[in-house]
């Protein structure tokens, strides 16, 4: 068993909330026979603990060995599902409805027609408030069975009512698969790409918003298509950094998502994306004042963790790093104790690289950078290759000189094989490549640096090449060298914090 799979349960476990371990407790007690009191004690022993040991566990619970442990985790990671979907059910109007849907055959078999008619009526009500066209299709089934059956008494339809409806679902149905593709792939093609770096990049993203669907449009779309719209503009003005558009675009979003209230209770994922794409514009904007009212959003659906990634970044962004350094430990504490998805341990770790860069603990970014240099995989192309050069940068704080040959000829070489040697990146590489390992007095690398911030000054004008920018301010590193000032001096100063 890999070590990923070995503490699942651990990561399941320590991501759930006080509330939640509650209820398990009590859910897991409550069984009949007293048979779960072996696992709420498992359940407890990795609740305590700060790094997963099965050693630990084992000793302390007396477990004949590793197989009769991977058993009980087994059942129970199991039994913790099973307590949660018990505790979250009733809350949520998917799974409400999966019930109402899974009764209905279930009375059918029994003959219990006039239950089985009022299970459908309140499966109908209940989907289409959710806007679930493909169930309404399949309640409309069960509903020409019960007419077939002669069950149906006065609730019988005309056929031409239900072939009508048919059709106006199944329109509905195509019209939010559609947008659904069109999310799907705007999302994957920026995932893997970033931002929009060349001429045919930008394109890409300029045709799509040029598709009929992504046009304004005036006529009402299905709830999930309208979101799908919204999200599927803003990726494409954020890929080709067209700020004032998307940031109107995303208030857009907000506010029709915030329109209905009863739909936010249960979607509390998307609406958490949203907040986290608005927020990313705010910031890039400088609109700071705008990011707190996001930021007190994010923490009303107790989403503390994504909160405190975002307040990070911001504090980042504007130099504040030593009001971001007990957020960089609570992130490096929350990533042992839980894990997330790639793409957001790759933030988290790269903002806390930031962090301890703009502290000049340049050991510990070193230590942190290395974290998305060495697992490829799991890390957004533009964010990876971004990565190597500040990997540079921070191996050129330590002193370590004779290493940057060498690994500037590695990172040059995996930036050509892999298409993202840019303007800016080549800018960069030259300088360390040329200038720094042959320049031999202060004054002379001085000067080197006040070369390289002309270069990318000129760069930052052009609208491909400054998106390097955005992910670490080089010229504000470059204005520290110039001057002789702590980089988070300078990046205050811009930011407008002193």
């Amino acid at each position: 068993m890999s070590k990923s799979s070995s503490s699942d349960l651990f990561h399941f476990i320590k991501s759930l909330d006080k509330k939640e371990k509650k209820y398990f407790r009590r859910f897991a007690s409550s069984r009949p026979g007293g048979t779960e009191a072996k696992y709420v004690k498992l359940f407890d022993a990795i609740k305590k603990q700060d790094e997963y040991s099965e050693e630990k566990i084992i000793g302390s619970l007396k477990i004949s060995g590793k197989p009769r442990l991977a058993n009980m985790k087994k059942h129970l990671h199991n039994l913790v599902l099973h307590a949660m979907r018990d505790l979250h059910a009733g809350g949520k109007m998917e799974s409400r409805l999966n019930e109402l849907s899974e009764t209905i055959p279930l009375l059918f078999e029994k003959g219990l027609y006039s239950q089985c008619i009022k299970t459908l009526r309140s499966a109908r009500k209940l989907a289409y408030e959710k806007e679930d066209f493909s169930e309404l299709l399949h309640l409309i089934e069960w509903e020409k069975r019960m007419a077939e059956a002669r069950v149906y008494g006065g609730f019988s339809r005309n056929i031409n009512d239900i072939e009508n409806e048919e059709k106006m679902l199944s329109e509905k149905l195509q019209i939010m698969r559609n947008y659904q593709n069109i999310r799907y792939y705007i999302h994957r093609h920026y995932s893997g790409n970033g931002f929009a770096r060349t001429k045919k990049e930008q394109q890409i993203y300029l045709d799509l918003l040029k598709k009929d669907a992504l046009r304004n449009r005036k006529e009402k779309l299905p709830y999930n298509a309208q979101c799908d719209y919204y999200f599927a503009r803003g990726v494409c003005y954020f890929a080709t950094s067209d700020w004032e558009k998307c940031y109107s675009n995303q208030k857009s979003l907000i506010a029709f998502m915030e329109a209905y209230p009863g739909r936010l209770q249960y979607e509390k994922r998307k609406y958490l994306t949203t907040l986290t794409n608005f927020f990313a514009i705010l910031r890039l904007m400088g609109k700071y004042d705008e990011c707190i009212p996001v930021l007190s959003k994010i923490r009303s659906i107790h989403f503390d963790d994504r909160a405190n990634t975002l307040e990070l970044d911001m504090y980042a962004s504007t130099g504040d790093f030593k009001k971001g350094l007990p957020l960089a430990k609570k992130t490096e504490h929350k990533m042992q104790h839980s894990s997330g998805t790639p793409y957001e341990n790759t933030v988290d770790i790269f903002n806390i690289t930031y962090t301890y860069f703009g502290l000049a603990d340049y050991n510990s970014s070193l230590k942190w950078i290395n974290k998305i240099i060495n697992n490829e995989a799991n890390a957004k192309t533009d964010i990876y290759c971004f990565a190597k050069i500040l990997n540079l940068i921070i191996h050129f704080e330590l002193g370590n000189t004779e290493l940057l040959e060498y690994i500037v000829k590695s990172t040059y070489g995996y930036l050509y094989r892999r298409k993202r040697l840019y303007k800016f990146e080549t800018c960069v590489l030259d300088f360390i490549r040329n200038k720094i390992s042959r320049t031999a007095s202060r004054g002379e690398l001085l000067n080197s640096f006040k070369s390289l911030r002309t270069d990318l000054t000129r760069l930052s004008h052009d609208p491909f090449e400054k998106q390097a920018l955005e992910y670490f301010d080089f010229i504000s590193w470059l204005d520290s060298k110039i001057e002789n000032r702590p980089f988070a001096d300078i990046v205050r100063e811009k930011a407008g914090r002193v």
